[in-house]
């Protein structure tokens, strides 16, 4: 590890904190498909995708060209200002791919904390109704409008004068009102629509709800059908916006383009980022033409709907359709769920195993209580054997499972090898609290 050793000197002297996390020691030095290296040459696994953002593998040889023929051409001209001949021809094929039978545009910025600001300061003027309802454990960015939405602690630690009103999301295995799984009938949503809406603020003051329909930083919590049905027919009943965050979830994550269509959901507005130029700065929102159409020119950005990054979305999006990934996600996620059920066997530490397609995540607790130790453990434990995952979640103890969607049966089995000896490794105390203390995460 002489390389890595020398690179993370530098960065300790150098990187400021405020900007970043380390699970381990890992400096990253070349990617192809689902697999890294680091700086030292040893090969790797990745059960991330660099954060939700690498759908389509990292390196894709369609990507690569797509963007050095790109970047021959013009790498940058302001699209605030002046159109270019790729921006809209992706905003075109984005409006192909969304849910909902009406008129849609596309409006574009560079990342789902700055799609979600828009979101934040559109809707309320556009609407005339000032408040935003969100959920307990939401992360929808880190700029203030963003963070305003969000619903977890880290970017509730900063002061805020907000419209936002924070319900529990029906995060069911560790119920936020005490209720048991199986006899719930979603009391979650009552108390909002029963007591909240009638106290905190009435349904005419309300433009939208903010859903992340899989939740992900908290822990890939996937909500019942009958909470869905309860949300949708409440904003129906009292003409509230949906809107829909799939800045992690969508772009064929789930087996479909949005996590939304696996819930029956058809929002007004969808918020994409991460994946959408396979790691080329962009985001996106799309929906309701009247909506994206409210008030010109009131919120942009200079990069927005960059012409590289719109080169590397259009050749995302394509690989997706003609690899059939879409398929492969479906396929992928149940062998995930398949062998998770025969490895909590094996392990007392195994909680819930839950999500869709390849958005998995795993409880890890000591008895019935979250562990984030323990969880911190297993993410290192994998990477020393050549496994890359994060744990998230609301009490840090979720391992997530979230790979390339380009990654095959061979390497999936060989990852959940990984992880089958590094939850043994945990439970009989072989990984110290020393191994872990330089790198404590969430």
């Amino acid at each position: 590890m002489k390389q890595s050793t020398e690179v993370l000197s530098i960065e300790a002297e150098t990187i400021a904190r405020t900007g970043i996390i380390r699970y381990y020691p890992m400096v990253v030095s070349k990617g192809q498909g689902a697999r890294l290296w680091d700086v030292d040459g040893r090969e790797y696994i990745d059960f991330s995708s660099g954060g939700c953002v690498a759908n389509v593998g990292y390196c894709h040889p369609r990507i690569v060209r797509a963007i050095s023929e790109q970047a021959a051409r013009l790498t940058h001209s302001c699209f605030t200002v002046c159109s270019n001949d790729r921006t809209p021809i992706l905003a075109e094929k984005l409006i192909g791919l969304l849910p909902g039978n009406y008129e849609k545009k596309i409006w574009f910025g560079l990342s789902g904390s700055d799609a979600n600001d828009w979101i934040y300061k559109i809707l309320p003027k556009a609407t005339g109704r000032q408040k935003l309802v969100s959920f307990i454990g939401n992360y929808q960015g880190q700029t203030m409008g963003a963070a305003a939405l969000s619903g977890l602690l880290p970017q509730k630690r900063f002061l805020s004068v907000s419209n936002v009103v924070h319900i529990p999301y029906p995060y069911c295995y560790r119920c936020p009102l005490g209720h048991n799984q199986k006899d719930c009938s979603q009391e979650c949503f009552t108390f909002f629509s029963n007591y909240l809406s009638g106290s905190i603020c009435a349904p005419d003051e309300i433009a939208a709800f903010v859903f992340e329909p899989i939740q992900g930083d908290s822990g890939i919590v996937v909500p019942p059908p009958q909470y869905i049905q309860k949300l949708l027919e409440f904003c129906r009943q009292n003409s509230i916006l949906m809107v829909v965050d799939e800045v992690l979830s969508g772009i064929g994550r789930t087996g479909t383009w949005w996590s939304c269509q696996q819930l029956g959901i058809e929002p007004d507005l969808v918020v994409i980022g991460k994946a959408l130029a396979s790691g080329v700065p962009i985001s996106a929102i799309g929906g309701r033409k009247d909506l994206l159409d409210a008030m010109t020119a009131s919120h942009h950005v200079t990069c927005g709907g960059n012409v590289l990054a719109s080169a590397a979305g259009l050749e995302t999006l394509a690989i997706i359709e003609e690899e059939n990934l879409l398929a492969n996600a479906k396929e992928m996620g149940k062998l995930i769920l398949k062998r998770m059920d025969k490895i909590r066997i094996n392990h007392q530490i195994v909680g819930e195993v839950r999500g869709i397609g390849l958005l998995i995540g795993i409880e890890i607790q000591e008895g019935d209580d979250p562990s984030n130790k323990m969880a911190h453990k297993i993410v290192y434990a994998c990477w020393q054997r050549g496994l890359l995952l994060y744990y998230l979640g609301l009490f840090g103890n979720v391992l997530i499972i979230v790979p390339p969607l380009v990654i095959d049966n061979h390497q999936m089995e060989k990852g959940l090898e990984i992880l089958d000896e590094a939850l043994g490794l945990v439970e009989q105390g072989k990984i110290s609290d020393e191994d872990i203390r330089a790198f404590a995460a969430w």
